[in-house]
């Protein structure tokens, strides 16, 4: 994602996050403090750095905002004690490893394509033996929601404007695997909170994870979807959270919606299995859930979801291959992807399938690691 100047000046009026990344920087730097602002945006963390007295500072970003950096830390007085790097962290080499590395690479959730990647190899070449890395571990929660207002805007964006004459259903369904940020409300929870994973960022190789977590219904109402929201602790001392009640400035909570609202009653139980996996073209996620209602009157359901199968775009031709009338004939990714379900079915393990594939499509240039990844997502949602 590119953000703009605006976006990393939003940044700033996020107060949680800000007054917990300022706390721990104060515990942590001292007058000998060699830092790393890995991501700095617009330099904001690398002249905080300087001001709490840090010897010197290594500031990396891609964006061009990063200039906005260098001029912010000429007008505080510290511009000869940062370098600056407009570059992607893989291609700068460092005069000197670190003591102490802060960023916040993250998005709407922690599974941001760049964020552990250039985290793992920073600590890995800049940080020194029994460095500080900043921030030291997220936990992602999830609970059921009932919130009519998010859904809406997500599957049925026409209304309040209603069209009887038309059947709007498959423009409907095909927001179905998607997800959006929202403020979220305790008030809207049908379920206790359940931490699904945490990610310790000192030892993690991936951000790749799959758990079924099972929800007794507090309350009767309307299900929607499920929250699934981040709390991230900077050190042992500061942390910060986009859960429920967390005003939203840049990011909120993640709102996963489900195909259809449910009508959940006290001890009813959702089971939720969600899986976020790296893909070729960024993390994919899963989420099949599970209704069984307390009552043997009423019946259950089932949903499966997943971002895979997400509209990537509003292109005339990808609107018309949704139609009903459209002939469809597969091109070589789905080719690939017949294969690799096909080849699920004689017993071979993700990585033989991923070597096969990368040897009758030689003209896909995927990495092993890119083919393994996309096999995986295919076996995540298809697989028994």
């Amino acid at each position: 994602m590119a953000y703009t100047p605006h976006d990393y000046a939003s940044m700033l009026g996020d107060k949680g996050r800000m007054n917990a990344y300022s706390a721990a920087l104060k515990r942590a730097i001292n007058p000998d403090s060699v830092v790393l602002d890995l991501g700095t945006g617009t330099g904001y963390f690398a002249v905080l750095s300087c001001l709490l007295g840090a010897k010197k500072v290594y500031a990396i970003e891609p964006n061009p905002a990063i200039c906005i950096g260098e001029q912010l830390a000429a007008d505080n007085g510290v511009g000869k004690q940062i370098t600056w790097f407009e570059d992607y962290s893989s291609n700068v080499t460092l005069p000197e490893q670190v003591d102490i590395i802060v960023s916040d690479l993250r998005g709407l959730l922690p599974q941001n394509e760049g964020n552990l990647p250039a985290i793992k190899d920073a600590r890995t070449r800049f940080l020194k033996p029994n460095g500080i890395l900043l921030p030291q571990r997220d936990k992602l929660w999830i609970a059921v929601a009932s919130d009519e207002e998010i859904y809406k805007q997500i599957k049925q964006p026409w209304l309040p404007i209603e069209f009887p004459e038309f059947d709007l259903s498959s423009f409907e369904a095909a927001h179905s695997h998607t997800y959006v940020s929202r403020e979220a409300r305790s008030a809207n929870l049908l379920s206790k909170a359940s931490l699904w994973t945490e990610i310790e960022y000192a030892t993690a190789t991936t951000m790749n994870h799959r758990q079924q977590l099972d929800f007794p219904i507090k309350k009767d109402g309307t299900g929607h979807g499920i929250y699934v929201w981040f709390e991230t602790h900077i050190d042992s001392e500061s942390s910060y959270s986009f859960g429920p009640d967390v005003p939203m400035t840049v990011y909120g909570c993640a709102f996963f919606p489900w195909k259809r609202p449910l009508e959940l009653k006290q001890d009813d139980r959702v089971s939720i299995d969600l899986a976020v996996h790296l893909g070729a073209e960024g993390y994919d996620w899963t989420w099949n859930t599970t209704f069984a209602p307390v009552s043997t009157e009423r019946t259950g359901e089932s949903f499966q979801q997943s971002t895979f199968f997400a509209p990537s775009s509003l292109k005339k031709t990808e609107i018309a291959k949704r139609s009903h009338r459209f002939k469809p004939r597969c091109k070589e990714r789905g080719s690939v992807a017949i294969q690799a379900l096909s080849l699920m079915n004689q017993e071979r393990t993700i990585e033989e399938i991923a070597r096969i594939l990368s040897t009758e499509f030689p003209s896909i240039k995927k990495s092993p690691e890119e083919w393994i990844n996309m096999v995986a997502s295919l076996s995540q949602e298809f697989a028994d």
